[in-house]
């Protein structure tokens, strides 16, 4: 009896540390001798420009190192004219680094743009502006505009729900479930189309590396 106990401690010891075992094996030969299994060819640079602000008589471009290798900023053009440029803090980049590109250059508003950027292997990316318009600067303004775009998306709402307060309470159970079930339908339809708009902006605004829809799905 003692015999068979301690055989069935032995087999379930047994059955837990044989996958680790396959997966330490698996890993050695992965990073072994089969290393040629993960050479997926040279790899290629990537720069992925996410932000481009027209600023006085300058172009400011935001520029992320979205490859897997670092680069170097060779030179920029607009309209595929090369531009001097400026780029801080440093030309170089490193694997997700950012600088900052200003570029001089008297744009005019409402006017398309074509901002490329060349690295130093000869690799050039660009970003299509379709019509350039000056970049929101603090102001008292700009704070009162935002408080009436939030005070019509979040307050407005609120009260006339709030009206209709009343009405909902002296209508019947299956007119009341109606209504509810109308507001379901319509807050998952705006899910719907929240989560089709933020893949389509993932899709056009950040680098494969981040992994857009991931993003999405986890926010």
């Amino acid at each position: 009896m003692e015999i068979k106990r301690n055989y069935s401690k032995v087999k379930t010891i047994a059955s837990g540390i044989i996958p680790f075992v396959f997966i330490v094996l698996m890993m050695v030969y992965i990073f072994g001798p089969g290393s040629d299994l993960l050479d997926l060819g040279v790899p290629l640079p990537e720069v992925t420009m996410e932000k481009v602000e027209f600023i006085d008589s300058e172009i400011h471009v935001t520029v992320r190192n979205t490859g897997p290798i670092p680069v170097e900023i060779a030179m920029a053009d607009v309209n595929d004219r090369i531009q001097p440029a400026s780029i801080e803090p440093d030309k170089s980049l490193e694997r997700f680094e950012t600088a900052l590109v200003r570029i001089p250059f008297s744009w005019n508003v409402a006017e398309p743009y074509t901002i490329g950027l060349t690295v130093d292997d000869g690799t050039r990316f660009e970003k299509e502006i379709i019509a350039a318009a000056p970049a929101l600067e603090p102001s008292l303004e700009l704070v009162g505009f935002f408080a009436i775009i939030g005070t019509y998306v979040g307050i407005i709402p609120v009260m006339i729900g709030l009206l209709w307060l009343p009405f909902i309470k002296k209508i019947s159970k299956n007119k009341y479930h109606f209504f509810l079930a109308l507001t379901a339908g319509l807050l998952l339809f705006l899910a719907i189309d929240s989560i089709e708009e933020a893949l389509d902006v993932s899709k056009e605004s950040l680098a494969g590396s981040f992994n857009g829809v991931l993003l999405v799905a986890t926010v």
